[in-house]
């Protein structure tokens, strides 16, 4: 059995560490938030909104990131896994890297008999400029969709009794918002 050399080692374990780390902050930003003031009774609806509110921005903005963050961190470990191969070192471009790649594709010098694995590999490319592609699509919805500000809150009725002391009297009074 031989050992892989250090260099491969370190790269695929920081790739490792770049992709736990995104997946790790997508999910993170794109959890919904807890409400613990919410009401327990009936609550009136608020009017429908024609776009979506503001607060979307961000999480749509991280998650295309993210989704191109990972599929550009997969692209330059198997880069830095496979050095040797035609066209590996056009996969640290982002986003445009795997197709400059498909088009330097070929057989590595030590292995003229790769067919199939060459076959595969287009198609790994392309799914991966597809995917960073996309990726760079949500990010740029994100940052370019129209948004409207949340709705006002939806007032409620409440009532309550209030001291009332003046000059001459003393009571007991209701008061209340409606």
């Amino acid at each position: 059995m031989t050992k892989a050399p250090r260099g491969l080692v370190a790269s695929q374990s920081i790739a490792a560490l770049g992709v736990a780390l995104t997946v790790a902050l997508t999910v993170a930003l794109l959890s919904p938030r807890a409400d613990a003031d919410e009401p327990a009774g009936v609550v009136s609806e608020p009017p429908a909104m024609r776009y979506a509110p503001t607060r979307t921005r961000l999480p749509i903005l991280a998650g295309g990131l993210g989704l191109m963050g990972t599929a550009y961190g997969l692209s330059a470990a198997s880069a830095a896994g496979w050095p040797a191969v035609p066209g590996s070192e056009r996969l640290y471009i982002p986003v445009v890297g795997p197709w400059l790649a498909l088009a330097e594709t070929g057989c590595s010098p030590d292995d003229a008999g790769c067919d199939a694995i060459l076959y595969m590999r287009g198609i790994l490319y392309v799914v991966d400029g597809l995917t960073q592609l996309g990726g760079l699509g949500i990010a740029a919805e994100g940052i370019f969709m129209t948004t409207e500000a949340d709705a006002a809150p939806i007032a409620r009725t409440s009532l309550r009794f209030a001291p009332i002391v003046t000059a001459h009297a003393a009571g007991l009074g209701v008061v209340g918002s409606f």
